[in-house]
């Protein structure tokens, strides 16, 4: 699957000045989503055992299997990875399907209709699209009209470069098609032009209301000088007087 379209706005945490850190980036978001999708995919065989009172079969040694030997620190590493990368929890499968439903309906049937084991499967549906999942990711859990925006821009582009492919790969003497898949370009386009500038607008009023917020903050500093002068003074003092080994 293509990646982002160049002319999108890159990742803060992807820059594109940095392929290395890019790389880091997909590989970190590969192994946390990896380890969540190998324990989601292990919970349904332990409910659905007939027998609980039976012993458990000895796990298999597939990539599941390795990735619970790891151990708790390296679990726990990964698990505050993947917090960072995700300003929350790592996502399990229900939310990536969930931010592909609406950003890529076709992509989520391939990983729905993937086998479960082993997970690798799945991801490598999902790797060439680790940036734009984490940015989706956090962008739904932080603003859900945004991310429902960011979704439709997604679609709109996806939509735009296949039927402009369409229209290069229809013979000139098909005039009837050409026009209509022209016609049909021309209308997604505009979509996405009109789409474009509600998320420029909207993106302009979210950084008015935050340097509204940094006016008022530096108002009230500057109201309480004496008093915050006083407190780093104290402060200072109190550090400078305290005994050290």
């Amino acid at each position: 699957m293509p990646g982002l379209p160049m002319h999108h706005r890159p990742l803060p945490l992807v820059p594109s000045v940095s392929r290395s850190r890019r790389s880091a980036v997909v590989a970190a978001v590969a192994a946390v989503l990896f380890a969540a999708l190998a324990a989601g995919q292990a919970a349904p065989a332990e409910t659905a055992s007939p027998a609980p009172e039976a012993a458990a079969p000895p796990p298999a040694a597939g990539p599941a299997a390795r990735g619970r030997a790891l151990g708790p620190a390296r679990a726990a590493a990964r698990e505050r990875i993947g917090e960072r990368l995700f300003d929350g929890p790592v996502p399990d499968l229900g939310e990536v399907l969930a931010v592909l439903d609406a950003a890529d309906p076709a992509l989520a049937a391939r990983v729905r209709e993937a086998p479960a084991s082993p997970p690798r499967l799945r991801l490598s549906l999902l790797r060439d699209r680790l940036p734009e999942l984490v940015e989706l990711v956090r962008l739904r859990r932080a603003d859900e009209e945004g991310f429902l925006l960011r979704a439709r821009d997604i679609t709109l582009e996806r939509e735009s470069q296949e039927l402009a492919r369409q229209v290069a790969a229809t013979a000139p003497e098909d005039a009837e098609r050409l026009a209509r898949l022209r016609a049909d370009l021309e209308a997604r386009v505009r979509e996405h032009f009109a789409l474009r500038r509600t998320l420029r607008e909207r993106e302009l009023e979210l950084l008015a209301a935050r340097l509204a917020a940094l006016r008022e903050e530096l108002e009230r500093r500057d109201q309480a000088e004496d008093e915050l002068v006083r407190e780093r003074l104290t402060e200072l003092e109190t550090a400078a007087g305290t005994p050290g080994w």
